[in-house]
């Protein structure tokens, strides 16, 4: 099993706001790219957070992860989250929700929720259709994966909080390599 978090190599990730939970497209209506910082923050197992509020719409941090695996070896995709997401006004409004995208289908895909109101784990595990979840830009495999919180009201900002974030990977062993046999015949 390989792990991946977001400063690794190649993985990137963003807050920003949608009109819809989910968004409706890979990317949320508007995205800021996190900073290095903030991938490093995210990617340590802690107390330490990366926090977002918007003005309108619903809150969030998209994450994507790139992957070494062989999409048609990947035998499983697991994504864990710590956060939590609260309003400023509403302690009842304190759902936290995770997505995966379905490159397939084009959508993104419920995983797991929680309204605790405190930080808590989000995890689900994909093991079916699995390419369908994994995309391909320029030459690079990929994962992402949407966290949302409750939807801005006049009530009061609505903040997402987001401690850690990782990608477990299974895959199976690739097929051994082909190998030459040279034939020798002896002639006597």
């Amino acid at each position: 099993m390989a792990t991946y978090v977001p400063n690794d190599t190649n993985c990137t990730g963003w807050d920003g706001l949608d009109a819809a939970r989910p968004a409706g497209s890979l990317a949320m209506d508007t995205e800021d790219v996190l900073s290095g910082g903030e991938l490093d923050t995210i990617s340590v197992d802690d107390s330490n957070d990366i926090s977002y509020v918007g003005a309108s719409g619903y809150s969030g941090h998209h994450i994507r992860f790139a992957i070494d695996e062989t999409p048609a070896l990947v035998t499983q995709i697991t994504p864990t989250v710590k956060g939590w997401a609260t309003s400023g006004f509403d302690p009842a409004q304190t759902a936290y929700y995770l997505y995966i995208w379905d490159d397939d289908g084009t959508a993104w895909e419920y995983m797991a929720d929680h309204s605790t109101g405190s930080k808590d784990t989000l995890t689900d595990d994909v093991t079916v259709s699995i390419t369908n979840y994994i995309h391909n830009i320029a030459s690079v495999n990929y994962i992402d994966i949407l966290l949302m919180g409750p939807l801005w009201s006049a009530s009061g900002a609505k903040f997402i909080y987001t401690y850690y974030a990782k990608l477990d990977i299974t895959a199976s062993a690739p097929p051994p390599a082909a190998s030459a046999h040279v034939m020798t015949t002896f002639l006597t």
